[in-house]
């Protein structure tokens, strides 16, 4: 392949979003990816910002990102009237996605989260052009990825948000964060990461620590052949901005809390700097005991006109100190306690796994997200857990975007032949001489086997682009007027029996308007899959009104 292929990643967080670019030149044969990156532009075309949009009075685009902050705050400074304006700080408190979803912005008026969405994804598209100009091939492809506690369908949302802002279906890829997050990886040149992969691509379970600002994001996944979520993701441990609030609390301590109201009113930009500063500091600290570390909080005595003789500190019991030009000074002990209740929330959570008899046997923890960086979390994990192979990349925080880059590349082997078996659920009769016993239902009087693997492609069998496999199927129900779902089912085997084998997961579903009326004519539904570049077109038609629905379905 000759044609020059660039994969642009768009990472939308909760708190923080970015986008990142490689191109793929002279594509060769990979034993991990399918494919070797020739160049790898990543430090230069790449941006990180807040997930924060601020939009005019009448709904349309002002500002997005420290832009959106700054402008906001402005404002404000400025006298001028916010209340019209709509400004959205995060997606934390989402808790359902759908088009009729909406969330409350800072000002209190709410606003619908699929319009939120549209707006992200196309400043971020728009902003990286600016960025690349005219250096992107004809073949691209979009890689958006998502928190994975947000489901499936938000998966669906975001899609649909981001052919609304004018990506091209055909050019699309739409992933939860931890499945391409391993990807990351794949740059750092260490053994204990070339052995995890060996081991992942036989079926090893890991576990993925996604520790991020505002949840800590815990997951189990298998790769045989695909990658599946064995225990579902969860926001279960805290987020990282508990450490930041324990700093607080440390410092109302020292200086007195109505001093540091004051400062978080008066001098907002400062005290956000000084909070930042103690992040900063604390990254790479080794954990001597024997050190101090100076934090920057001078201005907490100077905005106040104090001096340092006037702060109490005989309660520390020396491991806090104020030097001469205010600097704050503390122990490494009473650094480590800060970070004390963050580290064991994530414990416990990772405990919960292993006590888990499904996940117990599970032999590599990879860590990623902004505070993987902080050594002192990594050093206490590795301490807790020393049966475990701990990987930590260079860039922990960047593992995401860096991984969907690379994830990018992979839809474009899709034509080479489908690396699984693909297939619905179908109850058949029951046949005592193929079928055991235990799979045995009867369903209105008739005796069925339960959960078969129906095959439309088979595993190895070359796909033309788009190409549309079919089947008709009649619902049976025990009770009337309930709606169908429509699922697609995927295997690492040639030819799978049961849907719940192992190498089998569910790949998606549609969930239909149509009903089954057993009282009336039965329903029939033809179930259609469309192969496209990037993703599976799942189709269900009502046979007898015409009426389609469809949904778009990554592959794995």
């Amino acid at each position: 392949m000759d044609i020059p292929i660039s994969s642009l990643a768009i990472h939308i967080g909760e708190t923080h979003s970015s986008y990142a670019l490689a191109f793929f030149h002279d594509l060769e044969k990979s034993e991990l990816y399918g494919a070797s990156c020739k160049r790898w532009p990543y430090s230069k075309f790449r941006l990180e910002t807040s997930t924060a949009l601020l939009l005019k009075p009448n709904k349309s685009f002002d500002s997005f990102g420290g832009e959106a902050d700054r402008h906001y705050a402005d404002m404000a400074e400025e006298g001028e009237d916010q209340s019209n304006y709509y400004y959205v700080r995060n997606l934390h408190h989402v808790e359902k996605f759908n088009k009729n979803t909406k969330l409350k912005d800072e000002t209190g008026k709410m606003i619908n989260v699929f319009d939120i969405f549209v707006h992200i994804i196309r400043f971020l598209v728009g902003d990286f052009a600016k960025t690349v100009k005219d250096l992107i091939p004809d073949k691209r492809i979009y890689v958006i990825c998502i928190p994975a506690r947000w489901g499936y369908s938000a998966k669906q949302l975001v899609r649909e948000a981001a052919e609304m802002a004018g990506i091209p279906r055909d050019e699309l890829k739409v992933v939860f964060e931890p499945v391409v997050a391993k990807f990351g990886f794949h740059k750092d040149k260490d053994i204990d990461k070339k052995s995890f992969y060996e081991a992942a691509k036989s079926g090893a379970e890991y576990v993925i620590l996604d520790l991020g600002v505002r949840a800590a994001d815990i997951s189990c996944h298998q790769h045989g052949g695909f990658i599946r979520h064995l225990l579902p993701s969860k926001g279960s441990a805290l987020g990282g901005d508990t450490v930041t609030e324990e700093y607080v609390k440390f410092l109302g301590k020292i200086f007195g809390e109505k001093y540091l109201v004051r400062l978080k009113e008066e001098y907002t930009e400062e005290y956000l700097d000084i909070l930042h500063g103690f992040l900063a500091r604390t990254r790479h600290i080794s954990g001597e005991m024997n050190k101090f570390i100076g934090l920057h909080t001078q201005l907490l005595l100077t905005c106040f006109g104090r001096k340092k003789d006037d702060v109490d500190l005989s309660r520390f019991d020396g491991s806090v100190h104020i030097n001469t030009s205010y600097r704050l000074r503390i122990s490494m002990a009473q650094c480590q306690r800060l970070f004390e209740k963050y580290i064991t929330a994530i414990e416990r959570s990772i405990e919960r796994i292993i006590q888990d008899e499904r996940f117990e046997d599970f032999e590599y923890l990879l860590m990623i997200g902004e505070f993987s960086e902080f050594e002192l979390v990594t050093r206490a994990i590795r301490k807790t857990f020393p049966q475990k192979k701990i990987i930590v990349s260079r860039d922990a925080g960047l593992s995401v975007l860096k991984g969907a880059v690379y994830f990018g590349f992979l839809s474009e082997t899709n034509t080479q032949g489908v690396q699984y078996t693909y297939g619905i659920q179908h109850w058949p009769e029951f046949n005592k001489s193929k079928h055991p016993l235990d799979r045995l239902v009867v369903i209105d009087g008739v005796t069925r086997c339960k959960d078969v693997f129906s095959k439309f492609i088979e595993k190895g069998q070359t796909i033309p682009e788009n190409q549309r496999v079919s089947c008709v199927w009649t619902p049976f129900s025990n009770s009337s007027y309930h709606t169908i779902d429509c699922t697609v089912y995927i295997s690492s085997q040639t030819d799978p029996m049961f849907t719940d084998d192992d190498g089998c997961a569910v790949l998606g579903v549609l969930h239909t308007p149509f009903t089954v009326d057993m009282k009336k004519e039965a329903l029939k539904i033809e179930q259609t899959l469309i192969f496209g570049r990037t993703c599976i077109t799942l189709q269900a038609k009502n046979m007898a009104t015409g009426q389609i629905c469809e949904t778009q379905i990554e592959y794995m």
